[in-house]
């Protein structure tokens, strides 16, 4: 096996540090603080039957990855203790109060691990194709927080997936901005800018062990697409069509960016249909459905922290590397997800919520009295400096039992003042340049044609008994909300 791994470790002092899953998880001991890049699945499996084997054995994880299969796997075993960064599959454990849960906006979550904000990080397991003569990591399609965990980790397991090619190699664009004082501005001025290096620097001292994998890592994702979504990304397409023919957009649009789901899938559908030409991607996550537009020739360069894939979309990217690597940048996730370069390149940021209040605030990561459903990722830092912030969501949710467009959220990730434009399937609410009532009336537009009246009748006592610039009943506020906890519908008429 050594032979064969000389390709993929070039540097010799490391063909020794080769183990199983098993030993290499022998070096973690209860309590310690580890993050994660990405799935591991080997590594995972191996923390499982090491809580089998010691009861009350468990870990602080660190990760900004949404759907990481450590959360699923060490969840359901009660290893995790404390979680930091962005999940989803930890919600019910988190929720019952199993799982103390921070959740940090992932555009500084690099920067709060420099500076010790969470603690010592005891270790980093990460994934990577191969290592270089210097020691440096080739990372696989999933770069994400590597360059961050790898410098602040005391200790590095590295996971060799020798199930992807390595010739990923010269995918990535790893740079690691300063910090104050004197911070210098990060260089990216086009979307495929390159302003760092093909690989993520390490000290080889540090990493304390190698596993080998060779087994694929897709992400178990549903992107089917339905009716609702169609029509929000129809909606959003005449949209920006009707911006190019107004002179605000130009025909190539802005650079746009868009996380994962339904909704996204499908206005990578209607885009792909769509007369758009030499389009930008300028995104946290890239997902299966960018693939077909760059095959199609419509994408003139896409960049993300990593793809999140389906098996299918897994297999598609390696089989057609070649042509994707022209087009694609993988960049650490504060890059990806950085303020002042969402607002340099002009981006259209396209996120996805729970429910959105009648004056814009948006809610995207809990529901009704507080539960969490993920975390906030980078949805703030992409609505609140792009260039055009627009919010897509069907109007109803739970069967048509759930509004929405609520009179208020209970819980605000993006305030009305981040928010340009709101789109479901029931239409379009141009915000901009409306004062609050104006974007009631717009917003009340896009909800389901059942709950309007709920929603204007709230609206226009609330105008006559609230407050004077955006008016509320304080006493019906989170009517709907406590509508559906007591009758399961938000419906009046289901009381």
């Amino acid at each position: 096996m050594i032979d064969d791994l000389r390709s993929r470790i070039r540097c010799e002092e490391l063909l020794g540090r080769v183990v199983s899953a098993e030993v290499a998880v022998g070096a973690i001991r209860s309590g310690m603080s580890v993050a994660m890049s990405s799935d591991l699945i080997p590594i995972c499996a191996a923390l499982e039957k090491r809580a089998g084997e010691q009861p009350g054995f468990h870990l602080n994880l660190w990760s900004a990855v949404p759907f990481l299969a450590a959360d699923r796997v060490l969840g359901r075993s009660g290893v995790i203790r404390r979680r930091i960064g962005q999940q989803t599959p930890l919600r019910s454990q988190i929720n019952r109060g199993l799982v103390e849960y921070l959740d940090t906006p992932l555009g500084f979550f690099s920067q709060s691990i420099r500076s010790g904000e969470f603690g010592p990080l005891d270790f980093a397991i990460v994934e990577a194709v191969g290592i270089t003569e210097q020691g440096f990591l080739i990372p696989s399609y999933r770069l994400n927080d590597i360059p961050a965990f790898v410098r602040a980790a005391r200790r590095v397991i590295v996971q060799i997936d020798a199930c992807y090619p390595l010739e990923m190699e010269g995918m990535h664009d790893v740079y690691v901005p300063s910090g104050p004082p004197g911070r210098e501005p990060i260089p990216i001025r086009r979307v495929d800018d390159r302003i760092g290096v093909p690989h993520v620097a390490l000290d080889p001292e540090k990493i304390a062990s190698i596993v080998v994998s060779e087994t694929p890592e897709p992400t178990e994702l549903d992107l089917t697409v339905d009716e609702a979504s169609r029509a929000i990304g129809r909606n959003l397409v005449a949209f920006l069509r009707a911006e190019v023919s107004a002179g605000r957009l130009p025909a190539s649009l802005l650079p746009i960016e868009m996380g994962l789901g339904a909704v996204p899938s499908a206005v990578l559908d209607e885009l792909g249909d769509a007369e758009f030409e030499n389009l930008d991607f300028y995104s946290a996550v890239l997902n299966d459905r960018i693939l077909p537009l760059i095959s199609k020739g419509k994408v003139r360069a896409a960049s993300g922290a990593g793809f999140i894939l389906t098996a299918e979309g897994e297999r598609e990217l390696i089989r057609n590397l070649a042509l994707y690597k022209q087009r694609i940048t993988l960049r650490p996730t504060e890059i990806a997800d950085s303020p002042e370069v969402i607002t340099r390149l002009g981006l259209i940021a396209l996120n996805g919520a729970v429910e959105v209040d009648i004056y814009g605030n948006v809610n995207s990561s809990h529901v009704m009295a507080g539960d969490v459903v993920s975390g906030i990722g980078g949805v703030s830092e992409f609505a609140l400096n792009a260039y055009l912030s627009i919010i897509l969501l069907p109007s109803t949710a739970r069967s048509g039992d759930v509004s929405s467009i609520v009179p208020m959220t209970t819980h605000v990730d993006v305030p009305e003042h981040g928010v340009d434009v709101v789109v479901t399937e029931q239409g379009v609410a141009d915000l901009r340049g409306l004062d609050p009532k104006q974007r009631a009336e717009a917003i009340i537009r896009c909800a389901h044609p059942e709950d309007r009246p709920l929603l204007r009748d709230y609206f226009e006592r609330a105008c006559k008994g609230g407050g004077g610039h955006e008016p509320h009943l304080l006493g019906e506020a989170l009517s709907f909300h406590q509508r559906f906890l007591s009758t399961g519908s938000m419906k009046r008429g289901e009381e």
